[in-house]
């Protein structure tokens, strides 16, 4: 079976980056992945207190490509040699603290 190739990349589109920034975002400390025939299934939660039941706040779904080019990307961008150039990249100007 061919591997479904996905175009992804770190270079997004300013519309793009400003919509993504436009819903809300939760901390998470838990996270559980499940395969089914639909893709591989992401949820996200917290663990408020060590030992207690998480409360996951959302899942996404996506194809393997995908999951495969969320995977790269992840790993790019936590590469220790080059995190702090590409983690200015990500942040748009509008959501800069201007703490410089």
């Amino acid at each position: 079976m061919a591997e479904e190739q996905v175009p992804f990349s770190r270079n997004v589109q300013d519309e793009e980056l400003i919509a993504a920034f436009e819903v809300p975002a939760v901390a998470i400390n838990r996270f559980v992945i499940t395969f089914a025939r639909s893709g591989m299934r992401l949820a996200f939660g917290e663990q408020a207190i060590p030992g207690s039941v998480s409360k996951f706040r959302t899942a996404v779904i996506m194809s393997r490509g995908e999951a495969l080019a969320l995977r790269n990307l992840l790993s790019d961008m936590l590469d220790p040699s080059e995190a702090e150039s590409k983690e200015t990249d990500i942040v748009p100007e509008s959501r800069d603290s201007g703490d410089e």
